[in-house]
């Protein structure tokens, strides 16, 4: 039993870490607004998959500083 609530509090806790890390990202992203729209509906809707999908995808993309 422990071993699943050790599980289920990882998993909350990179949650936790990775949808703001990926909004972040995004939010300084040049992509279009309508790009950025999208995706925030995306990491929000679909977590762990939105948050993943969009670091995996966008890894490569410039950054505005």
């Amino acid at each position: 039993m422990s071993y699943f609530l050790f599980f289920w509090q990882f998993f909350l806790l990179f949650l936790l870490i990775l949808i703001p890390y990926s909004l972040f990202k995004l939010g300084y992203s040049n992509l279009d607004n309508n790009q950025k729209l999208i995706w925030c509906l995306i990491i929000l809707l679909i977590p762990f998959f939105g948050g993943l999908a969009y670091l995996l995808v966008m890894r490569n993309k410039k950054i505005i500083k």
